[in-house]
């Protein structure tokens, strides 16, 4: 399961309309099997730039959502774990 905050670490804006759809979709795949190393790379290429996630299956709402309301990429940032 991955926090509010991981998800922040990695790039995710703590915005209202984005981290809950975040949230649920990372840790429904996760529940599902998926590799939390696997996703954490997909999560920072995400927010590197997300229309090449576009189509993914799992995180594909969640580039179309970050790229709605963060269009220019410029106002979030990957982070570095501590």
């Amino acid at each position: 399961m991955f926090t509010a905050k991981e998800l922040n670490r990695l790039g995710i804006p703590n915005d209202k309309r984005i981290m809950p759809l975040a949230l649920k979709l990372v840790n429904i795949a996760l529940a599902g099997g998926a590799c939390p190393d696997a996703m954490t790379g997909a999560l920072r290429a995400l927010c590197e730039k997300p229309s090449d996630s576009r189509e993914d299956p799992v995180l594909g709402a969640l580039a179309l959502t970050l790229e709605t309301h963060f269009p220019n990429g410029a106002q979030f940032t990957p982070r570095q774990p501590p």
